[in-house]
This record gives C-alpha cells, sequence and structure tokens, in this order.
C-alpha cells in the first residue's frame, strides 16, 4: 500500500478480505493520516452495487487524482470470467467509489492482475 497524498492528509487504501482469493468479496477500505504515524480508520470507499459484475478476488487498489476527481485501479474476477481491471471514481478520496468503466477495461480474454493509471499526450486516460 502507497500512502496517496491530498490537501495535507495522506490516504492508503488496500484489499478488505482476509483471503482475497477464496470466496466472496467485500471491498475496499481506507486510512487517512495527517502525519503517517496516526491512521484513522477503516472506512469503507467501495462496496459492490448488486449489479457488479465481480464477486471476488478484489485486489490491489491504487488512486490517482485527475481533472478533480478520485479514479480508483484495481484488480477483480468472476467465476467463468477473467481477472481484469476495473476503473472506478469518486469525488472524494474517502468514496464513494463507483463504476467508470463498464466492467474490465484490460481484454476480455486475458488474465491481467494490477492496473495502474495512464495519460496520453491528448489528456485521454486509461490502464497502463
Amino acid at each position: 500500500m502507497v500512502p496517496v497524498p491530498e490537501a495535507q492528509r495522506y490516504y492508503l487504501y488496500g484489499t478488505t478480505d482476509a483471503n482475497c482469493w477464496d470466496g466472496p468479496a467485500v471491498g475496499f477500505d481506507a486510512y487517512f493520516s495527517a502525519d503517517l504515524r496516526q491512521w484513522e480508520g477503516p472506512l469503507a470507499v467501495f462496496r459492490p452495487a448488486p449489479d457488479f459484475w465481480s464477486d471476488q478476488n478484489f485486489w490491489a487498489p491504487e488512486v490517482h487524482r485527475w481533472r478533480g476527481r478520485y479514479f480508483m485501479l484495481a484488480s477483480f474476477k468472476a467465476a467463468d470470467v477473467c481477472r481484469g481491471t476495473q476503473i472506478l471514481v469518486a469525488d472524494n478520496p474517502l468514496g464513494p467509489f463507483r463504476s467508470h468503466s463498464d466492467g474490465p477495461v484490460t481484454p476480455r480474454a486475458w488474465e491481467c492482475l494490477g492496473g495502474t493509471l495512464f495519460i496520453d499526450d491528448e489528456g485521454c486516460f486509461g490502464p497502463a
């Protein structure tokens, strides 16, 4: 987990499930700190909507601030669906994060793990 600095606070995002590789997934939580020593939390920042495509292996959330919003890229999986990177978005670093992309943005036929944000010269973004 890497702290994300924002407005004199640091935010830390992590996998919530005790065993993210086995069983249903819960979501992602965050902690925040002003000094990197004392942390408050956990606070629920993402819980999937009932129609969310994935129900397991929620893994490796990474958050970036871009154009005044917060984008979380994370790995997700479902039975008979390849693991992929999904983009979530929020107006606040403590969420709630909601789906930004329609399902995974990585190739649907590939098992993908750990996407990161990439912004091209025209200002378009997606996973790297």
